[in-house]
């Protein structure tokens, strides 16, 4: 079982892209695949999905993600794990805790540590489209995209496939309303990739697992819990904690786009004065 990580960059986040993969491959990845919007252009995906694609949100309303993790599937071989991160993270503890829950469950998907309700981040023309107009599905919480795991086989396959394919339907992905759809009172913005990613979870009863970055620590079953850790608003919740979920934070969300120099002290382990 060989295990990959996948991750894609524009430009203003290739130091980040860079400190990622250094970190993951000291910490349980035997190999990487590197991507960027040079890449993406030269392909026929690129050139049959512009309108997307070219959007400035999320370079290209994030539609590379699937795109990116279906490809990467396809290259390794079944039995393998694939984990795709999202270039503002860093890898800070081993992932084969996760390679050995992936081996068992196939997909590992992770709830948003901010517990976000679909309703709050989902168009109401994604829910109709995807035929999760209910209270199921608007009341369940949204999930990170920014992290997925994958073990290679023909459950995975479908299911990435179908997440693509979704969203390559410019009314699933995008911020338009078609029709002056309403949406739900709650509705903040729709979150593109995300949304769809996390309907489709519901759809296809895929357990969820606890947010593996600090995000998540209030979460966290009692033995993972670390004096000083970071928790937001201070306040574990207990009624929430994921007893599905035994391992240690593994993950650090900085989301920033790192310059070359904070990139060459993490490298390097300077602190900075």
């Amino acid at each position: 079982m060989k295990k990959y990580l996948l991750n894609y960059a524009t430009r203003e986040f290739i130091y980040s892209q860079k400190l990622l993969t250094k970190s993951a491959l000291e910490n349980g990845i035997d190999d990487c695949f590197i991507y960027g919007k040079d890449d993406l252009i030269k392909t026929d995906f690129y050139r049959n999905n512009l309108e997307i694609l070219e959007s400035k949100r999320g370079a290209g309303y994030w539609l590379w993600k699937p795109f990116y993790i279906y490809e990467s599937l396809n290259k390794i071989d079944d039995g393998d794990i694939l984990f795709y991160s999202d270039s503002g993270i860093k890898i800070i503890k081993d992932l084969n805790v996760l390679a050995n829950l992936a081996n068992k469950k196939v997909i590992l998907l992770f709830v948003d540590g901010g517990l976000h309700r679909n309703r709050e981040y989902t168009k109401r023309d994604c829910f109709i489209s995807l035929g999760c107009d209910n209270q199921k599905y608007w009341d369940s919480y949204q999930l990170m995209a920014s992290f997925q795991v994958y073990k290679k086989n023909k459950e995975s396959m479908e299911f990435v496939k179908e997440w693509l394919e979704i969203c390559c339907s410019k009314n699933n992905i995008d911020d338009s309303c078609l029709d002056n759809k309403i949406n739900l009172d709650e509705f903040k913005e729709h979150r593109h990739d995300q949304s769809i990613l996390s309907l489709l979870a519901i759809k296809n009863n895929i357990e969820i697992f606890r947010d593996p970055t600090q995000w998540g620590n209030r979460l966290k079953l009692n033995e993972f819990r670390e004096n000083g850790e970071f928790i937001e608003n201070k306040l574990y919740l207990e009624e929430f904690v994921y007893s599905n979920s035994s391992y240690p934070t593994l993950l650090n969300h900085h989301r920033k786009k790192i310059n070359l120099l904070n990139y060459c002290l993490d490298r390097y382990g300077i602190k900075k004065m």
